[in-house]
């Protein structure tokens, strides 16, 4: 968010409500458009930044059962379905701090057409999306408690009536 900041100011300026452009901003580190400047102009610059969003949408890490629901749908997505035997509740449990997105790109590392089709003889097992998730990072409390810090500080644009 910190490269682009100056830059979406300056081509949004001319933006006016009667445009009917919705600028949406997306990142995962949302706290490092606020860092510190040596130049002074960070409080001028994150006011300016701040003040051009009207609102704030934070989208925590899943819990326990939306990791689980989010793992029976990827699996569906991608054309599989998971055993009856399949230890899902165990997975879920172990992916506690994973992204969605980590989860998805692990599902679909897993499920490549041919392990597809190799379902019947040989169903999923969770030892399986283990070794893809451990190279992935989790997000850590340290980071999680940043990030609540952080959200805690913005500006409240949301008005009574939710707009």
């Amino acid at each position: 968010p910190g490269r682009i900041r100056k830059e979406l100011l300056k081509e949004c300026k001319g933006l006016s409500p009667g445009d009917r452009v919705v600028v949406v901003g997306n990142s995962n580190q949302p706290q490092l458009v606020l860092g510190p400047k040596p130049n002074g102009k960070a409080v001028k610059d994150n006011k300016a930044f701040m003040d051009f969003f009207s609102k704030f949408i934070y989208t925590p890490i899943p819990d326990y059962a939306s990791v689980k629901s989010l793992y029976e749908g990827v699996v569906l997505k991608y054309g599989a379905r998971l055993h009856h035997d399949f230890d899902i509740s165990t997975l879920s449990h172990i992916s506690a701090g994973y992204t969605p997105g980590a989860i998805q790109n692990v599902v679909r590392i897993i499920l490549t057409p041919r392990r597809i089709s190799r379902l019947q003889e040989k169903p999923l097992q969770v030892s399986e999306f283990i070794a893809h998730l451990a190279k992935y990072e989790p997000v850590h409390d340290e980071e999680l408690e940043g990030l609540a810090a952080w959200t805690a500080q913005l500006p409240n644009h949301i008005t009574e009536g939710g707009g």
